[in-house]
């Protein structure tokens, strides 16, 4: 019985033209002034904790384990 009934044939429409530029330009500028507002604000708690001075040791070897291990909790 319903192949004997002819299906309806769709009827296409013209796509509209559809332009992405303004949604990669509003992207571009939220991601830029996200990336500048984190990097302050980690700048900001770096200097909330350790005031102007180097947040660790840079030239030590860094030994985890044995007598001779630089962690600063023993």
């Amino acid at each position: 019985m319903y192949a004997s009934v002819t299906p309806p044939v769709p009827v296409l429409t013209e796509a509209r033209a559809f332009s992405y530029r303004p949604l990669m330009r509003k992207t571009v500028v939220f991601g830029l002034l996200g990336a500048v507002a984190v990097s302050i604000l980690g700048l900001g708690i770096k200097l909330a904790c350790w005031k102007r001075k180097p947040a660790g040791v840079v030239n030590t070897d860094q030994i985890r384990f044995g007598p001779k291990n630089t962690n600063t909790t023993r």
